[in-house]
């Protein structure tokens, strides 16, 4: 099966480690701002990675979602097949573990995406986030779905205005109910499904497909249910990000 990103932009390259710390102003004056989580440690070396993004002029440090800020989503489960519900949180759940990034679920939408897979972002700002929408819809629905496509994710990057560095505020994944339906028949079905739903969060969180059978990020699906090594070298590096 192929699964596409809504974003572009792909590049390879090794980027920073660690994390970068932030300052805020409060009534009080200035203080520290530090990382909800902490990516966890893995090997320097293995796998296969590629960011969607970096920033301007800086090709070693990809955009990445403020970690010293929640995650907020909620979900679209109007056409969701039965019993789909857990396999959206145990996929965001290990997304949240490879990355270190805080997820909040805020509960159910019914906001849809448009015909490419995207949804108009009112009121976002560098310091305002619309949660993250997970949308089960269709091919008529979402034109990219046609064919063998059955999910989409990507997200939405700001300037911040003191410093111009991008960071990703929003994003949406559309998840093709009817072809996901029929996968959950198969044998392994489940787990085949939530390996959709972590493959367009890590597009969601900043990761480009790469050509390699080994990783879930792979433009076309072998049969893997979790993150290859570079995958999760990949999502380590998106988790550790500056605060903005």
């Amino acid at each position: 099966m192929t699964v596409t990103s809504l974003a572009v932009g792909v590049a390879v390259g090794s980027a920073f480690v660690g994390h970068q710390w932030g300052l805020a102003l409060t009534p009080h004056g200035i203080s520290h701002r530090t990382p909800l989580g902490r990516p966890p440690a893995v090997g320097a070396t293995g796998g296969t990675f590629a960011f969607e993004a970096h920033e301007p002029g800086l090709p070693d440090q990809p955009v990445t979602y403020d970690p010293c800020r929640p995650v907020h989503v909620v979900v679209n489960e109007d056409l969701a097949p039965s019993g789909t519900g857990p396999l959206v949180s145990a996929a965001i759940h290990d997304v949240s573990a490879a990355t270190g990034l805080h997820f909040v679920m805020d509960g159910s939408s019914h906001e849809v995406p448009d015909h490419a897979g995207n949804r108009p972002i009112s009121g976002a700002t560098s310091t305002v986030n619309p949660p993250v929408l997970v949308a089960w819809t269709t091919p008529d629905a979402v034109d990219a779905l046609h064919g063998r496509t059955v999910g989409l994710g990507g997200s939405t990057s700001v300037a911040d205005q003191l410093t111009g560095r991008r960071h990703y505020i929003t994003g949406t994944v559309s998840l093709d109910a009817p072809d996901l339906s029929r996968m959950l028949l198969r044998p392994r079905g489940p787990a085949l499904v939530q390996a959709v739903v972590m493959h367009e969060l890590g597009h969601v969180v900043g990761l480009a497909h790469v050509d390699d059978r080994g990783e879930l990020m792979s433009g076309r699906n072998y049969g893997l249910t979790s993150f290859g090594p570079g995958d999760r070298r990949g999502l380590a590096v998106l988790g550790a990000g500056p605060c903005v």
